[in-house]
């Protein structure tokens, strides 16, 4: 507060009223003279100013900071020789002098590091209690957090079921299976533990996924561990599951056979063609060709 406090003076009683700011109510430490010859508290009648151009005592108009004058030698030495007490009271000293001389004492109190322990005590006091309020506020919040994730999970998995139910995003398909080629087995092992085997099996050109180390060190245990006829039987089998059905195999042989006579019918009759041309009979190289072809 601007000013200085009543109770801070030996005789408060005997303070002239005009000493006192009539704003603050305090004994004049910084005064000013208004030009209708009033003193007021320098920083309390500045604030007025910014809110009425007018004096706070007798509401003459126009007031303005540019008119502020310092009172007179009489009156600052009349402040100065007042009697106060030492700031430091309230911790044991009892020194008392005039108000000029109080702020050479004060440096020099023995008095003045115990009002500073105490009000770093009471700072540190005030601190802490701030400190569990924060802390009483923060788990709280967490706590919020907490339950707001759980109803966000919550709506998160009804609307994936609705959008299942209706159809509008469908189950995702199963991630493809990843394979390892092994140059000795001729085989690749799946993602999910199952081997193809070799001999005629899959190629790189096969695989759509990444090669995975840990299948593939499952995969050679189980190659070490078999014997040359095992991997000739494995072999077998699965070449003959490669292989397409019997019946298959005959009819594109019988393709091949006829389409192979075909090619043998209209070379011989190139030839016969020829031979006629130039007096030839021609009939004993078409018809060994024909026997060979049978």
């Amino acid at each position: 507060m601007p000013g200085l406090d009543l109770s801070s003076f030996v005789h408060p009683q005997h303070i002239s009223a005009s000493m006192i700011c009539p704003i603050t109510q305090c004994v004049l430490q910084h005064p000013v003279v208004s030009p209708c010859e009033h003193m007021f508290e320098e920083s309390a009648l500045t604030e007025w100013l910014e809110r009425s151009d007018k004096c706070p005592v007798c509401n003459q108009p126009n007031l303005d900071v540019s008119q502020l004058r310092p009172p007179s030698r009489v009156i600052l030495s009349m402040l100065g020789e007042l009697p106060r007490y030492c700031p430091h009271r309230s911790s044991g000293c009892t020194y008392s002098g005039p108000s000029d001389s109080i702020s050479g004492h004060t440096a020099s109190c023995p008095f003045l590091h115990v009002d500073t322990v105490e009000s770093l005590q009471e700072s540190v006091s005030a601190l802490k209690t701030q400190n569990h309020a924060l802390a009483s506020q923060n788990d709280v919040l967490t706590q919020s957090l907490l339950l707001k994730d759980r109803e966000i999970e919550t709506l998160r998995q009804r609307v994936q079921a609705l959008e299942h139910q209706t159809g509008l995003f469908p189950t995702p398909p199963p991630p493809p299976q990843s394979f390892t080629h092994y140059p000795g087995d001729g085989g690749f092992s799946t993602s999910d533990g199952s081997d193809t085997g070799g001999g005629g099996g899959l190629d790189r050109s096969d695989c759509d996924g990444d090669v995975s180390s840990v299948d593939g060190a499952r995969a050679a245990r189980r190659y070490r561990g078999r014997s040359n006829s095992e991997h000739r039987r494995h072999n077998r089998s699965h070449s003959e599951k490669q292989r397409p059905p019997k019946e298959g195999r005959e009819k594109e042989s019988d393709v091949r056979r006829i389409e192979k006579l075909r090619e043998v019918q209209s070379k011989l009759e190139r030839r016969t063609a020829e031979r006629k041309e130039r007096g030839g009979s021609g009939r004993g190289g078409g018809k060994g060709e024909v026997e060979g072809v049978g």
